[in-house]
């Protein structure tokens, strides 16, 4: 499916809806792109839905730049030197999805994002899968 098409369907935020979660913490969760630029493209999400990042309270604000961090030790830890860390704040900023977050992308730089020509498509259940098992085995034997 594409990421549009799949936008159109959605009647919800899907942050707000339930998702798997690699890691949960109180007031965020870290999880994957659903539609990524990179395969290893990881998210920050606070758990409250707020569409401005001054919106997010101060524990929101530093328990999800903690997470920001672990996303970044992880793709290092795959292997990735550089990554591009993306918060899209306000209506004119390019973001589809109305709940702010934080992209963790590796070897993307932001220019690319923003004039990326083809519609990014929706993850398959295995390939995600794939993914999440991935950062769950660098969590366990990295510890992080």
């Amino acid at each position: 499916m594409l990421y549009g098409d799949f936008l159109k369907k959605s009647k919800q935020c899907p942050f707000c809806l339930p998702q798997e979660r690699i890691i949960e913490k109180k007031f965020s969760f870290l999880t994957y792109a659903l539609a990524p630029y990179h395969k290893d493209h990881l998210l920050v999400v606070p758990k409250r839905h707020t569409e401005s990042f001054l919106d997010l309270r101060k524990k929101e604000r530093d328990e999800m730049l903690d997470l920001v961090s672990l996303a970044v030790k992880i793709l290092q830890s795959f292997g990735y030197k550089d990554c591009s860390i993306l918060g899209r704040d306000g209506n004119n900023a390019g973001k589809s999805i109305k709940h702010f977050h934080f992209h963790i992308i590796p070897k993307v730089l932001l220019g690319d994002i923003d004039n990326y020509r083809k519609e990014r498509k929706i993850l398959s259940k295995q390939e995600i899968g794939k993914i999440i098992g991935k950062i769950k085995t660098v969590i366990k034997n990295k510890r992080l």
